[in-house]
């Protein structure tokens, strides 16, 4: 009760779930390696955090500017300091940290936009991303070729 699209929350707890259990194998980080052969008590405080935030209850209550991504990593790091808020707190700034931002990113992401308007938004995510691998391959095929080229005309 209270989240508003239930089968994106399951697909999200999934994810996070997943690379939180990676992180208690790994054993490096004081939020996670204290449960390690803890799976329930795991589990639960899991939920617990992940259902508080899908219903913007305390500590995740406060708005968060997400158009500035400064703003968002620091309105995660200032929820980490809660007794509430042990897991989710950590994950989110460890994928924050990991996010690359280049520019061959930056491209991929403008092809899912044009792929995405909204004549064409009842797409599937395989066919989207069938598409987008289809167009990177031929972007990449067309530069080797290129520099191929000028190096053969050399």
């Amino acid at each position: 009760r209270g989240i508003r699209y239930p089968s994106i929350f399951k697909e999200v707890a999934t994810y996070l779930f997943e690379v939180a259990v990676n992180e208690i194998n790994a054993g490096h980080l004081e939020q996670f390696a204290k449960y390690k052969d803890r799976a329930s008590k795991f589990k639960k405080d899991f939920m617990d955090e992940l259902t508080a935030y899908a219903r913007r209850e305390y500590p995740y209550k406060n708005p968060c500017n997400e158009s500035k991504p400064q703003a968002v990593l620091r309105w995660w790091t200032n929820i980490e300091g809660s007794e509430l808020a042990t897991i989710l707190p950590r994950l989110s700034i460890k994928l924050f940290s990991l996010r690359v931002n280049s520019m061959a990113e930056e491209r991929l992401v403008l092809l899912f936009t044009w792929y995405t308007p909204p004549e064409r938004n009842l797409l599937k995510v395989e066919t989207l991303t069938a598409l987008a691998q289809i167009a990177q391959y031929y972007r990449t095929e067309k530069v080797s070729n290129f520099i191929i080229d000028l190096t053969y005309s050399n």
